[in-house]
């Protein structure tokens, strides 16, 4: 299960720059909730200069792209995983379903900046591994700020609810211009 879920990290050595990459991640942060749109993808297969968009998001496992996004935020990458290997459809782990993890592990767990880079096992190719571990320590404290963030609006919203029910409709209204 590891090499299948390092085995796509390769693929980002495809894209030309530094700035690709970031250009990727902040994509997959900006998308956590909603997953990436046709244009996006579109725009990330070319930087990695794919041909098809199977290769960056086998279809086999899209639905189950979509649950560990949202699943993941409240159990631990490593439990999921275990999961995963109890059904043989998901065997095959995408490169996107691979760097959101990482990025999820970094945010959610209690992660040192010093210790992103012993996420990566050593078959990670040293350049990559450096890469990745300089832009997760980038956006680490922007993405701990998000999603601390969004658990204010979410208390605040819960509390508003809670004080005024007549009025959750509007509370409704407020809550999807938060989370868009």
């Amino acid at each position: 299960m590891e090499r299948t879920l390092w085995g796509h990290l390769p693929l980002l050595v495809r894209a030309n720059s530094k700035e690709s990459v970031e250009y990727i991640l902040q994509t997959l942060w900006r998308t956590r909730k909603t997953g990436l749109d046709a244009d996006d993808r579109r725009l990330i297969c070319q930087m990695l200069q794919l041909q098809n968009e199977s290769d960056l998001d086998p279809v086999i496992i899209h639905s189950l792209t979509q649950m560990l996004i949202v699943v993941s935020k409240d159990y631990s990458i490593w439990f999921l995983l275990n999961i995963l290997l109890y059904f043989p459809i998901a065997v095959v782990i995408s490169l996107l379903v691979c760097l959101r993890m990482l990025m999820r592990k970094c945010v959610y767990e209690n992660i040192s900046k010093d210790d992103i880079q012993k996420l990566f096992p050593s078959e990670v190719l040293p350049e990559l591994q450096r890469l990745l571990t300089l832009l997760l320590q980038k956006f680490q404290r922007e993405w701990r700020a998000d999603v601390h963030m969004d658990k204010v609006r979410n208390f605040i919203l819960l509390y508003l609810r809670n004080i005024y029910p007549k009025f959750s409709w509007i509370m409704d209204g407020i809550g999807n211009n938060f989370t868009s």
